[in-house]
């Protein structure tokens, strides 16, 4: 069975609904970004193989890839996607890497 990327969105809206609560804020909030990136990217992604043709390989610079094939489109709701997908990606990175992420993740509730 095929699986359905944005099923990742619904599980990042899940971790910050919990998150409210949870004594493990920091690792949900963490969760639902690296989700939601992963739903955003993938979906982008597969949209470019199925319905423009486009391959990518499996390696780490097939993220930016994806984002650069959408920001230089001339569709302008194509470049708005690779703008989201590379500010979602550098978010994602925070969330994976960073030690103290959680005020930055505090300001992004917020919005």
């Amino acid at each position: 069975m095929k699986f359905i990327w944005l099923q990742f969105l619904l599980v990042a809206k899940t971790f910050v609904r919990q998150a409210a609560t949870s004594r493990y804020q920091d690792a949900l909030l963490r969760s639902a970004i690296s989700r939601a990136y992963y739903a955003a990217f993938v979906s982008a992604r597969n949209f470019l193989r199925d319905k423009e043709g486009v391959i990518f390989s499996s390696s780490p610079d097939t993220h930016q890839q994806v984002a650069n094939h959408f920001r230089n489109s001339p569709v302008k709701n194509h470049r708005q996607i690779g703008i989201m997908l590379y500010n979602l990606r550098i978010l994602r990175n925070k969330a994976d890497y960073s030690d103290d992420f959680l005020g930055l993740v505090r300001l992004l509730m917020m919005r």
